[in-house]
């Protein structure tokens, strides 16, 4: 998140690439209030973040039984 001040006319990025003959991609790119953004973000991502970590949870618990 960048802030950028009230009445902010222009906006410039400058894109560098992680690596050598790699294009520099944004792939999520809004101009919109910060938390507002962050609510819609997690509230998409949460479902998928929660099933990961039981499904981690579940795999460790059955590693931990199996010795």
């Amino acid at each position: 998140m960048v802030p950028l001040d009230e009445g902010t006319k222009n906006l410039r990025l400058v894109l560098t690439p992680a690596f050598e003959k790699e294009n520099p991609l944004l792939a999520d790119t809004v101009i919109a209030d910060a938390g507002n953004y962050m609510g819609e973000f997690f509230s998409k991502e949460m479902p998928d973040f929660c099933i990961c970590i039981y499904r981690c949870s579940d795999g460790a618990e059955q590693q931990a039984c199996l010795q």
